[in-house]
């Protein structure tokens, strides 16, 4: 049992240094350097994209809201709405920003 758990250990070892050999290598630093800059250059699109879909959900709630401020009657010269009517507008509106996706 004991000589298992050495070999084991020896195992790792070699796949250690192999890996340390390995990374002098001219052609496996390009690949590291590529993935580096692969994976950077995903990480800024992906929070760019992130960005602009926040950007335009904090937009859309903004309408929303001062859709819900405007009397409702305002169009049309009526008096204030009574807050019930206020809330089913505002719900209303947000729908139907949300039904075609």
């Amino acid at each position: 049992m004991h000589t298992k758990l050495k070999d084991n250990g020896r195992i790792w070892l070699w796949g250690f240094l192999a890996v340390i050999v390995m990374s002098q290598l001219y052609i496996v630093q390009e690949l590291l350097a590529a993935f580096a800059l692969f994976a950077l250059s995903f990480a800024t699109i992906a929070f760019v994209v992130a960005s602009l879909y926040m950007l335009q959900h904090c937009w859309e709630l903004a309408v929303v809201r001062l859709a819900d401020i405007r009397p409702a009657g305002h169009e049309r010269g009526l008096s204030q709405p009574r807050e019930s009517e206020s809330g089913i507008r505002s719900r209303d509106a947000y729908s139907r920003l949300h039904m075609h996706g």
